[in-house]
């Protein structure tokens, strides 16, 4: 059976890991936009 409680991913990695996968994320999104207008 699967467990009832709850797996919290920043008590499991660490917050430095969080706020690196939410920076990733942000400069994910600004290459994507920045691609798509060409760099100018």
């Amino acid at each position: 059976m699967s467990e009832l409680t709850r797996v919290d991913h920043v008590q499991t990695y660490g917050q430095l890991t969080v706020i690196a996968g939410l920076a990733l994320s942000a400069g994910l999104i600004w290459f994507m936009f920045a691609l798509a207008d060409g760099f100018s």
